[in-house]
């Protein structure tokens, strides 16, 4: 076989799905194989919050940021191709998962592995449940409720964005948010994997106030 020559490997979105799970929309043998994964891995799942987002920016915009973004989306594909069996979610814009797909599925086929998919309101970390005229309290709750019925424990998250303040006291962006969200119902440890602050920048990232209350 020539390498030089032979066409690369193409992937039809459509037959591929299974590597893409829509959380909400399980069915009963695949929740029951998450459950499984989650408790292969104690109760640990990685989240990656819109890690593309700043891939659609004007080059203006990332310039001072591009080593940042690259670390994040490298390692991002990193995850994806890995061997391991601690489950992947992703929370992406509803209005961006089409083109997100097109991104990640070499990644999933190449690692024979599925990534589960959180939809999220447009430039927003709320989840889109699928229940129309959801509060996103609602929403939230319905998020965590079903990860606590998996048995999830610890969360490792990463993505875009994160803000903080000098006390690690105060988070934002759309990173900031949903580790808001998460942190009262579960551990949660912040990755390197996020911008434009990450680990590093944290006072103390594996406790209050990013642990469980």
């Amino acid at each position: 076989m020539n390498n030089f020559t032979d066409k690369p490997p193409t992937y039809d979105i459509e037959k591929q799905e299974k590597f893409v799970l829509n959380f909400f929309d399980l069915s009963e043998a695949e929740q029951e194989e998450l459950k499984k994964r989650v408790l292969e891995n104690k109760g640990s799942i990685r989240i990656m919050v819109h890690p593309y987002f700043m891939s659609k920016s004007a080059e203006q915009y990332k310039h001072g940021f591009k080593n940042r973004i690259g670390i994040v989306e490298t390692g991002f594909k990193r995850i994806l191709e890995t061997k391991s069996t601690t489950p992947v979610f992703l929370f992406e814009d509803i209005d961006e998962i089409d083109n997100t797909k097109k991104i990640i599925l070499p990644s999933l086929v190449s690692s024979r592995k599925s990534l589960y998919l959180v939809p999220t309101l447009p430039n927003e970390p709320v989840p889109v449940t699928g229940v129309r005229g959801e509060h996103p309290d609602e929403a939230w709750d319905l998020f965590i409720n079903k990860l606590k019925e998996i048995g999830v424990q610890k969360i490792v998250i990463g993505g875009m964005y994160l803000y903080v303040d000098q006390d690690s006291e105060y988070l934002s962006g759309c990173l900031g948010s949903a580790i808001k969200n998460l942190r009262p119902a579960f551990k949660v440890q912040i990755s390197n994997l996020a911008h434009p602050n990450y680990r590093e920048n944290l006072t103390n990232p594996d406790t209050t106030p990013y642990g469980a209350k």
